[in-house]
């Protein structure tokens, strides 16, 4: 009897064992495994990354279109974009205004 009860209780540890193992492997897998919560965050943060920017080139996109509208309808709009990049309006007068020293050593070059 004691025999028969030795390997009963042999056989439970036995079983025990197989399940705790399969248990953490089961629990691996979840945590490692190829859909696991370890890759999913990735994912998730590859997404959100990806979502924020095409949300950035959205606008970019939206601003570009809006400039290329003014560009070839407003004309007040494009005129001030060449003034500023130093185009001028054919009734205006360009002064250059030189400093002192640059006038000395410039007429002292050339007398």
């Amino acid at each position: 009897m004691a025999n028969k009860r030795n390997r009963l209780l042999n056989l439970n540890t036995v079983i025990y064992l197989l399940l705790v193992a399969v248990s953490i492997w089961i629990i691996y897998l979840m945590v490692y495994g190829h859909g696991g919560i370890i890759k999913r965050r990735k994912i998730v943060n590859e997404i959100t990354l990806l979502k924020n920017e095409i949300d950035t080139l959205k606008n970019e996109k939206a601003r570009l279109n809006w400039e290329i509208k003014n560009l070839s309808t407003n004309k007040d709009y494009l005129a001030g974009l060449a003034h500023e990049n130093g185009y001028r309006d054919s009734n205006e007068i360009i002064f250059k205004f030189l400093k002192k020293e640059k006038l000395r050593k410039n007429n002292l070059k050339n007398p």
